[in-house]
């Protein structure tokens, strides 16, 4: 009875780490790595044009570009790869660049 117990108890551990994990990854919807933003064209207010965090999410822009508005996030600075607004989740498995969208303003 003994070996039974100890075998239940060690696959419910497995089980709890397993699926634990799994949900944790779920809720999170994110793996945590170092985002290079680039400005495209444009600034923060102080001259930077590359700004770094570490996180799961695309963080909102500090970047100011005159004549244009923020439209949000891409992994190609023509646009042309993966976009993501600011604030969305962020799902990678290495470090990423984002570089910020422009739209011409009114």
């Amino acid at each position: 009875m003994q070996i039974n117990r100890t075998l239940a108890l060690i696959l419910l551990a497995v089980a709890v780490i397993v699926f634990g994990s799994a949900l944790l990854t779920y809720n999170t919807g994110a793996n945590w790595h170092d985002v290079t933003y680039h400005g495209n064209g444009g600034f923060t207010d102080d001259g930077r044009d590359v700004t770094y965090s570490n996180g799961g999410y695309a963080d909102d822009c500090e970047f100011v570009r005159e004549g244009f508005v923020f439209i949000g996030w891409n992994t190609e600075a023509d646009g042309s790869g993966r976009s993501y607004d600011a604030g969305s989740v962020v799902v990678m498995d290495v470090p990423l660049t984002l570089h910020a969208q422009w739209a011409p303003s009114d």
